[in-house]
């Protein structure tokens, strides 16, 4: 079966910030402490990052239903 995924996405909303992927069909979100830093353009520096990170990793075949980055 061939994984299919979705580029993370960066959603800023009322309720927090966070980093979203569909894999496999299925939504998956992740906050990462994102929301715990409080100056807005530290935040968005660091979801970046996050999200260039989780492309890589997803590259490499990281499983986000496993428990594990680094499996």
């Amino acid at each position: 079966m061939k994984v299919k995924y979705t580029k993370p996405k960066l959603t800023m909303s009322d309720s927090g910030w966070y980093v979203s992927i569909y894999y496999n069909g299925k939504l998956k979100r992740y906050k990462a402490g994102l929301n715990r830093i409080s100056d807005l353009k530290q935040r968005k520096k660091e979801a970046k990052v996050f999200m260039k990170f989780m492309a890589e990793e997803l590259r490499k075949g990281w499983n986000p239903e496993s428990i594990n980055v680094h499996d």
